[in-house]
């Protein structure tokens, strides 16, 4: 005798889809979005130390933990890495103490997951976490040509990270394997905030807070090839993020409470995603691009 077979049908999307998760550094809320169809699936507060407000979101390669950076933006009294459960959106640890944190912004973590890069502003030094346990791995800074770093990205195949120094036009590329410096290169402009690799690792995009545009730079030899701003809608970018496909590029808008996505093979707007009240002075974004979304997930069938 046959059994009766129930099927639970799910939108594609919802199946197949990717989520941005977004700072809100207005409000210190997390806001957490569907792609490509750009809907709001949820928006919620995330806890920080007095007066400090949320700045970077890198999500781990296994899109099991997100790590989230907070500070003053004055002085390392504020500073906190909390690591957030993405299945249920609740946080795993705070961490102040003990893995050097002194104004951290923008983090990034390498391919395999096993280390948590965070530059510090205020010290010109990076914090190496292990995330096994969270531990304090390194503290480097020497030698490495940091000024005030803002925020990193490492290469898609791990072997380096790259460091924006926020007040001048240079960028420190630092190798993984022994955490020395290979070079440090003129990008061409100041004041960059935010950094992302393509996902072949051809071309790292930089956001520029203060004149407003995206630089898009040849990683093999460091060659600006073109400075856009697509259909002027740029409003003091922060951080940025490549779909998985690699052929969208995500921008948080500080300037006007706003997402933008753009096409990253022709450098045109794709669409711009509001604030539709949940957006508030947007700073870090990441995307979690695992097969089923964080709503249906669990570490228990989690794909690897």
């Amino acid at each position: 005798m046959l059994k009766k077979l129930t099927l639970l049908i799910l939108p594609i999307y919802l199946l197949f889809g990717e989520e941005l998760y977004v700072l809100n550094n207005g409000d210190n809320t997390v806001t957490v979005i569907s792609i490509p169809d750009n809907t709001f699936i949820k928006n919620f507060p995330l806890s920080t130390p007095i007066d400090s407000d949320l700045f970077g979101i890198t999500i781990a390669p296994n899109n099991q933990i997100a790590y989230i950076t907070s500070n003053n933006d004055t002085d390392s009294t504020g500073d906190q890495l909390t690591t957030l459960q993405l299945y249920d959106t609740n946080i795993v640890t705070d961490i102040s103490n003990g893995i050097g944190l002194n104004l951290p912004y923008f983090s990034a973590i390498s391919p395999n997951g096993q280390f948590l890069w965070i530059p510090n502003y205020d010290n010109n030094t990076i914090s190496i976490i292990n995330t096994s346990d969270n531990s304090l791995a390194y503290l480097i800074g020497e030698g490495l040509l940091l000024n005030e770093p803002w925020s990193c990205a490492i290469t898609p195949d791990g072997a380096y990270a790259w460091i924006v120094n926020y007040p001048t036009t240079n960028i420190s590329i630092i190798s993984t394997l022994d955490n020395s410096l290979v070079t440090n290169f003129d990008a061409g402009s100041e004041s960059n905030l935010g950094i992302a690799f393509s996902p072949d690792g051809a071309h790292a995009w930089l956001t520029n807070n203060q004149n407003g545009r995206i630089y898009i730079i040849r990683t093999s030899d460091g060659f600006t090839l073109n400075s856009i701003n697509p259909d002027s809608a740029l409003d003091s970018p922060a951080g940025i993020a490549f779909s998985s496909s690699g052929d969208y590029v995500y921008v948080a808008n500080q300037g006007n409470n706003s997402i933008l996505v753009i096409d990253a093979n022709n450098y045109e707007l794709v669409t711009t995603i509001p604030s539709n009240g949940f957006l508030s002075n947007p700073t870090g974004i990441a995307i979690n691009d695992s097969l089923f979304q964080s709503t249906f997930k669990h570490p228990s069938n989690h794909r690897q």
